[in-house]
């Protein structure tokens, strides 16, 4: 049964994650400074209404992301919607597909918390 519980949780967590946009949280593009390939992101997060950040990218480029913050987790996800990478704090990555990546911060907490990550694009 505990199976069953932590299965259905994990869906409701993916379709939160894809729909990030339509029922609460934020969706914004995410800009480097000129000239500059990283930045640093703050924000707040709760159950229920995680951040996403869209950024495009080419595929052969890398992608590193290093999240702080307790209780926070990140994932990214491809132009196809498909997880390159989930529930994790950082991550190292050289992209298979050109188009937009979203970046999306998430927790499985009732109450906001607050998180900050850097994001860097070679």
């Amino acid at each position: 049964m505990s199976f069953r519980i932590a299965s259905i949780v994990s869906g409701l967590f993916l379709l939160v994650t894809i729909n990030v946009a339509q029922d609460g949280g934020s969706t914004q593009r995410l800009d480097f400074p000129n000239g500059k390939t990283s930045t640093r992101v703050k924000g707040a997060v709760d159950l229920m209404n995680p951040d996403a950040y869209v950024l495009t990218l080419r595929a052969g480029q890398r992608l590193t992301v290093k999240l702080k913050g307790n209780g926070v987790f990140v994932r990214l996800l491809s132009p196809t919607n498909r997880i390159d990478v989930q529930d994790n704090q950082r991550f190292d990555r050289t992209v298979t597909e050109t188009g937009d990546y979203r970046i999306v911060v998430n927790c499985f907490a009732p109450k906001q918390l607050r998180y900050a990550f850097d994001v860097r694009v070679q």
